[in-house]
């Protein structure tokens, strides 16, 4: 175990429980941010005790998102790597029937709650001259996005220009901000949005690997970005889509 603290945004996340489960043992401290537990989550609590915090969190809501702050000024240890995975909803229906609220809550999820964490756990890193900044993008953001998900595109879009300023800002003090873009992906967030098993069928038969991506494909990438290794990468949307142009 080393002496490194995560934060993770969306810990309950098939993607985020894979993470801890592979990685959880190599830090000293997590601060695992959920909104929905689950039973795969709460095995994770339990098996980590007291070195891993969960903390409950709606996004959309900028005091819960302050909230969490205090909790990590609470307990003084501040994290090193962050890794962001909370996303807002993929609404599937036509521009001119959606609510601006929808535009609002996928960018208060996606973007205001990342620049609220940073903003004060970023000066830490800067002291310490090093940090590992990780935020899930979308292949929406390297590919030709699908029709009817305008509020989580632009979502995605706006983090990915956070993304870009903040690498330029903080490269210099030892921080490293990457974004990483898989293209579908079967997890439960997915299926829940789509409610077609076809959809899924459909974007595997058009992917040159014959099958989605899967979180075992996008793990290894997160590995490395939060590496010694990746110490000049900086700055990158990796897109994670089997071949996919």
């Amino acid at each position: 175990m080393s002496d490194r603290c995560l934060f993770m945004t969306g810990a309950s996340s098939d993607t985020g429980m894979e993470f801890l489960d592979r990685n959880g043992r190599s830090y000293s401290l997590i601060y695992a941010h959920y909104n929905h537990m689950n039973d795969h989550l709460r095995e994770i609590v339990r098996s980590f005790g007291p070195s891993l915090i969960p903390l409950k969190a709606d996004l959309k809501d900028p005091k819960e998102t302050e909230a969490l702050l205090d909790a990590v000024r609470e307990r003084g240890v501040y994290p090193d790597h962050f890794i962001h995975l909370s996303s807002g909803e993929m609404l599937g229906e036509k521009f001119h029937k959606r609510d601006s609220g929808d535009f609002l809550n996928s960018f208060t999820i996606s973007t205001v709650s990342v620049v609220t964490l940073l903003k004060d756990f970023l000066p830490k890193m800067m002291k310490n001259r090093y940090g590992r900044v990780i935020l899930m993008l979308s292949s929406v953001t390297v590919n030709n996005p699908p029709k009817y998900q305008s509020s989580y595109v632009t979502s995605k879009y706006a983090l990915l220009g956070l993304m870009k300023s903040l690498s330029q800002e903080y490269a210099s003090k030892g921080i490293t901000v990457n974004g990483i873009s898989p293209d579908m992906m079967d997890t439960k967030f997915l299926r829940n949005v789509l409610k077609k098993e076809v959809v899924l069928k459909e974007n595997a038969a058009r992917n040159p690997l014959g099958r989605n991506i899967e979180i075992s494909d996008v793990l290894p990438v997160m590995e490395y970005l939060l590496s010694d290794a990746a110490q000049a990468v900086t700055g990158q949307n990796i897109a994670v889509t089997g071949g996919i142009i």
